[in-house]
């Protein structure tokens, strides 16, 4: 999973991508999440809420033993 902000100045989005778009070319079972309008942190409470969301939802997802 890949995190970027679109007024990161740290990492800029575009190194997101281009490791996004590795993953997929491989196989990798990868997930994008794009906050056009945060920086390194992700402040706005709304998009705070989405970043919790998914975030643990994809540590469920891959670190939870399967049954």
């Amino acid at each position: 999973m890949i995190i970027e902000g679109g007024n990161d100045f740290r990492i800029p989005y575009t190194q997101g991508m281009a490791a996004f778009n590795t993953a997929q070319e491989l196989g990798i079972p990868s997930k994008f999440l794009f906050f056009p309008s945060e920086s390194h942190w992700v402040l706005k409470p709304q998009n705070g809420i989405l970043w919790q969301r998914e975030f643990f939802g994809w540590l469920d997802q891959w670190l939870k033993p399967k049954k």
